[in-house]
Order: structure tokens, then C-alpha cells, then sequence
């Protein structure tokens, strides 16, 4: 288990080092705010694991949307959607409108 900082200062070594244990791990659970979405940090994560994939190993991914409090507040669902479009966009590039089975969204709150 790996659990890194969800900030990346530059010079960090923290994308270097997972993307040398990619090899190694059964699956990545990527954690993202969904008040963040399209942030630069989602973005650059996205991308990292779209490389590691390509480049390293082929990994179930879960991506995990944080603070969904609220599943019936029709603008918060509508960030959650927006997050794992963007999420799924940039990983899955052009293979975004195939079924793909080893990729999971799932929207979850501390408060349920």
C-alpha cells in the first residue's frame, strides 16, 4: 500500500517513485476532490496514470470521488459527472466510448 500526498511540489519524487513501483502493485485507487474537478493536480494525475498504463502495466484503476455529501443536490452530482467524464477523458483518450472493465468511479461521502 502507497498512500502519497495529494499535492505534487515540483522536484517531487513522488510520481517517480510510484511509476517504478507500477510494476508491482494489483491496483491504483486514485482519490480526488470533486471540487477540484479539472484542477492541474487532476490533471497531471490523470495523465501519470494514462502513462503508467500505456508504458508499464495494464492495472485495474478505482477512481474515487471524495465529499459527494449530498447525492441528491443537483449541482454536486453535476460535478461528479463533470469529474469522471474529465477523469475517464484524459486516461482513456480515444478509447472513452468502449466498455472498459477494469476502470471503476465510484462518488463517496465521510458523511454516509
Amino acid at each position: 500500500f502507497v498512500d502519497v500526498p495529494s499535492f505534487f511540489p515540483k522536484g517531487s519524487h513522488y510520481l517517480d517513485y510510484l511509476e517504478k513501483k507500477w510494476d508491482e502493485m494489483d491496483c491504483a485507487i486514485i482519490v480526488l476532490d470533486v471540487m477540484s474537478n479539472n484542477s492541474a493536480e487532476n490533471v497531471t494525475i490523470m495523465n501519470f496514470v494514462k502513462h503508467c498504463l500505456k508504458k508499464r502495466k495494464d492495472l485495474p484503476i478505482v477512481i474515487v470521488c471524495n465529499k459527494v455529501d449530498d447525492t441528491e443536490d443537483e449541482e454536486l452530482m453535476a460535478m461528479v459527472d463533470a469529474v469522471r467524464k474529465e477523469s475517464l477523458a484524459v486516461i482513456l483518450g480515444e478509447k472513452s466510448r468502449e466498455v472498459v472493465t477494469n476502470l471503476a468511479f465510484i462518488p463517496i461521502s465521510v458523511k454516509s
